[in-house]
C-alpha cells in the first residue's frame, strides 16, 4: 500500500469572484471546468488530478508560503497571456530543471507557472 499521487487541490474564493475566478483559471490558463459537487464553487481538470474551488463569503489573503504548481507546454505565450491581463509575473528564471514565474491568481493565490527545461530546448 502507498500513496500513489495528488487526487485534488483544493482553494477558498469570496463568492463574489467566481467570474474572475472562472477567466484566470478557464481563459488565461486554459484549463477544462468540469462539473462541481457544490453550487458556486469551481472545479477543473488537470490530467488525472483537479484543481477545486469552494466559494465562501469570506475574505481570507492565503499564506504567503503556499502555493499551487502548474505545469505548462509553453510558458512564454501563458507568461505574455498574463502580463496582457494586468497579472504580476515574479521571479522568472531557471530552478532545479524547470523554467518557472510566480504569479497571483485574481483572489491572491500564489501560482508557480513551470516549464521543464527539456521542453524549452526542444523547440
Amino acid at each position: 500500500m502507498g500513496t500513489l499521487s495528488i487526487d485534488h487541490v483544493q482553494l477558498q474564493f469570496h463568492r463574489l469572484y467566481v467570474e474572475k475566478v472562472r477567466t484566470f483559471y478557464g481563459a488565461l490558463l486554459g484549463l477544462t471546468e468540469i462539473a462541481a459537487s457544490a453550487q458556486g464553487s469551481l472545479r477543473y481538470g488537470l490530467g488525472n488530478q483537479r484543481l477545486d474551488f469552494i466559494a465562501t463569503d469570506e475574505v481570507a489573503a492565503p499564506p504567503s508560503a503556499v502555493h499551487v504548481a502548474l505545469r505548462v507546454d509553453d510558458l512564454g505565450e501563458v507568461r505574455d497571456r498574463l502580463q496582457e491581463a494586468g497579472y504580476p509575473i515574479n521571479q522568472f528564471g531557471d530552478f532545479g530543471g524547470h523554467t518557472r514565474f510566480y504569479t497571483l491568481d485574481p483572489v491572491g493565490n500564489t501560482l508557480e507557472i513551470v516549464e521543464p527545461a527539456s521542453a524549452l530546448s526542444s523547440r
